[in-house]
């Protein structure tokens, strides 16, 4: 009985009761059959256990991660997911802000702990970002407090600044940008020193299909926009110095990123879909017709250039010169929408569907590229959850020998994209 169960529940992908049940039946068989001494029973005592267990381990087999992916290990320092959160960190460093300890808390690769910093117990109602080398923790919400800098390698705090309530908002090698609505400033990202403030609330890094909130943390720029009044007019802004580059009305745009430094907007002439680019540090501007394609999922600035991911190809603007560059994916492959506008990530995952629509495969493409590779065929479903100055971060989930499913983190360097 307990074989047929557990033949059963791998070839009908029963599930993992009918297999632990189907286990326990075998051990119990097991302990029954060698249970005629003392010492007999207690070998079958231990032969049960060890078939129940060798059995659930057996069907637990993770699918291989190509060569040069690194699967990252499981950090859960309490059982309450809302009791912790991460925050980011490098290649080597993974920062979580835990609640039962009032603290941010450094992590290796391999799950051990770095430090701990509890320097950030000072601030009430305490949140934190990451700015890579740096995390950036504050007074959210209602909460007053100053804003500290934390080093992600070592976890000492290089400093701490009064930001008047105002929260983060972007940073670059130079400076970090906090706004609270009516102001926007910034301070040096060394030393934590005042380096300029304007009047006006920054508002976005970018705008429409290009972002799914655009207020959100930017860790990466070197222009942010900046509300100027209530004629919808909008102030295009040097980070590191605090200068206007231009003034516009974004408003009738709709659609628009700063892809290096230019504002790249997206609209229409003559019922064609064009991009026009427009310089904020000199030189010329140019109008590019956006074609071949659907129309574009989203806009999202990638370093000097933008990014259009449509369903069944990935586009790419220059943002110098306005050349376009389209990568068609294979036949059956369509980009998945979830997680593809994450700031610093590379990879997007694809899936491939059958004629019904249900997916037969998943897989991971390289937009710079158009290079595809296809995950193990037990992988049910992948998203990408974050990046780090060098990799995509992905959360894989596979199936078992028994149809149970379970989650693995992986980071995938962007030199590991394409074959």
């Amino acid at each position: 009985m307990g074989v047929a169960g557990g033949v059963a529940a791998v070839v009908l992908d029963l599930g993992w009761v009918v297999w632990v049940l189907s286990l326990a039946a075998v051990g119990l068989a097991v302990l029954c059959a060698l249970s005629g001494t003392r010492r007999s029973a207690l070998i079958g005592l231990v032969a049960g256990a060890a078939v129940v267990a060798g059995g659930c381990l057996a069907v637990d087999g993770r699918p291989p991660v190509p060569q040069g992916w690194q699967v990252l290990p499981d950090i859960s320092p309490s059982e309450d997911v809302d009791d912790y959160w991460e925050v980011g960190g490098t290649d080597d460093v993974r920062v979580l802000a835990e609640r039962d300890r009032n603290a941010l808390v450094g992590y290796s690769d391999d799950g051990s702990v770095l430090w701990v910093n509890d320097d950030v117990a000072e601030v009430e109602g305490w949140s934190a970002v990451s700015a890579g080398d740096s995390v950036v923790a504050f007074a959210a919400g209602t909460s007053d407090g100053p804003a500290m800098s934390i080093a992600t390698a070592t976890g000492e705090t290089e400093w701490s600044a009064e930001v008047d309530g105002a929260e983060p908002f972007s940073a670059n090698a130079d400076v970090i940008v906090f706004t609270d609505g009516e102001r926007t400033l910034a301070v040096d990202r060394r030393s934590g020193e005042r380096v300029w403030e304007t009047a006006g609330s920054a508002i976005a890094s970018s705008e429409g299909r290009s972002s799914f909130n655009p207020q959100r943390w930017t860790p990466e720029a070197d222009w942010i926009v900046v509300s100027v009044d209530d004629a919808d007019r909008y102030a295009v802004v040097d980070t590191r110095t605090g200068e206007t580059a231009i003034t516009a009305q974004l408003g009738e745009y709709g659609e628009w990123v700063i892809a290096g430094d230019t504002l790249v907007t997206f609209g229409y002439e003559d019922d064609r879909p064009v991009a026009v680019g427009i310089p904020l540090a000199g030189g010329a501007g140019w109008t590019t017709e956006i074609t071949g394609g659907d129309r574009p999922e989203s806009y999202q600035p990638a370093d000097a250039d933008v990014r259009l991911v449509n369903r069944a190809s990935v586009q790419w603007l220059d943002g110098s010169d306005g050349e376009l560059t389209t990568f068609d994916l294979p036949t059956g492959w369509t980009v998945d929408d979830t997680g593809g506008d994450t700031d610093g990530a590379r990879g997007l995952v694809a899936q491939h569907r059958d004629r019904d629509g249900d997916s037969v495969a998943i897989g991971l493409l390289d937009p710079r590229t158009g290079d595809l590779i296809p995950m193990d065929q037990r992988v049910a479903g992948a998203q990408v959850t974050g990046a780090t100055a060098s990799g995509t971060i992905v959360e894989v989930t596979y199936r078992d020998a028994v149809g149970g499913t379970h989650e693995r983190t992986v980071l995938i360097p962007d030199a590991a994209l394409s074959p």
